[in-house]
């Protein structure tokens, strides 16, 4: 077996990530190459100028290693039973896993808003708090849900 016989199923920026689904690729009796890992490993920079850190292997067991990739992503944490609220009063703070998700439909696939009416007042009154101490603007994250469009401020 030659590295032509080896194909990309993933790629990642950060070695630990790459390092875990490569374990459980070789748990599972896959073997497996990671691709520029000690590159990255050695100056972090270079992640994104090397397309990160390429997770290989051999061709005929690519169908099973992406099998292997979905049942990982699929293993997200459960949400918290939400039955006694009232009684907790942790359970009413924001927790940092709910942070950034969509109030709407709880995706996480979301982004900040580039350019908004909201930045052009800012910077208006930015201009003005200058000149007149006070006006300074308030600040506020705004966010997008990238799956249903719901947008909100943080």
């Amino acid at each position: 077996m030659t590295f032509d016989d080896f194909t990309t199923v993933a790629t990642f920026y950060f070695p630990l990530d790459a390092h875990l689904v490569r374990i459980e690729l070789e748990h599972e009796g896959i073997p497996c190459f990671l691709m520029d890992e000690e590159a990255i490993s050695a100056n972090p920079v270079y992640s994104t100028a090397l397309g990160g850190i390429k997770l290989q292997v051999p061709a005929s067991s690519v169908p099973r290693a992406l099998e292997i990739l979905r049942e990982i992503q699929g293993q997200r944490p459960k949400k918290p039973d939400h039955e006694n609220e009232q009684d907790n009063p942790a359970a009413n703070r924001i927790r940092p896993s709910e942070a950034f998700r969509c109030p709407e439909c709880g995706s996480e696939n979301i982004q900040n808003w580039q350019f908004s009416l909201f930045w052009i007042v800012a910077f208006v009154l930015t201009l003005i708090s200058v000149a007149v101490p006070g006006l300074a603007p308030p600040i506020r994250k705004n966010r997008k849900c990238q799956d249903c469009g719901h947008q909100w401020f943080a």
